[in-house]
């Protein structure tokens, strides 16, 4: 199975790449008209069987209304992860790599997806034992 984590902001979506327990930052869009289809390029070109999106207290109502939007798009399953503090992470792990400040501001959105699908092989992984 191949997985797209989809980290949702008002201004940005961070995209990242997974499976096999393993998560890989992909790209970070601007949340505009053309969201939707650029998605769907993405999950058609990298063979896409489901998307995990991160979901989070403070934007709950637009992150579902956003996640249902997708899964008519793209027609595939959309799962929703808890993403509390996946931005956070994504910014620790860069300074601890010494990813330079300018270079962390383009890519948190992306680190911050991938985060939200180690969370979620995590999740899948302590369920199934």
């Amino acid at each position: 199975m191949r997985y797209l984590g989809v980290d949702y902001g008002r201004k940005r979506i961070g995209l990242a790449i997974g499976q096999k327990g393993l998560a890989a930052p992909l790209a970070v869009y601007p949340l505009d008209r053309n969201i939707y289809s650029n998605i769907k390029k993405i999950c058609d070109e990298e063979a896409i069987n489901e998307v995990v999106l991160g979901i989070s207290s403070s934007l709950e109502k637009e992150i579902k209304i956003f996640g249902q939007k997708l899964k008519e798009s793209l027609d595939l399953p959309v799962v929703l992860q808890d993403e509390t503090l996946t931005t956070v992470e994504a910014i620790g792990r860069m300074i601890v790599s010494s990813t330079k400040k300018k270079s962390r501001r383009k890519k948190n959105d992306a680190v911050a997806a991938a985060q939200i699908l180690v969370s979620y092989f995590t999740r899948a992984k302590n369920l199934n034992g």
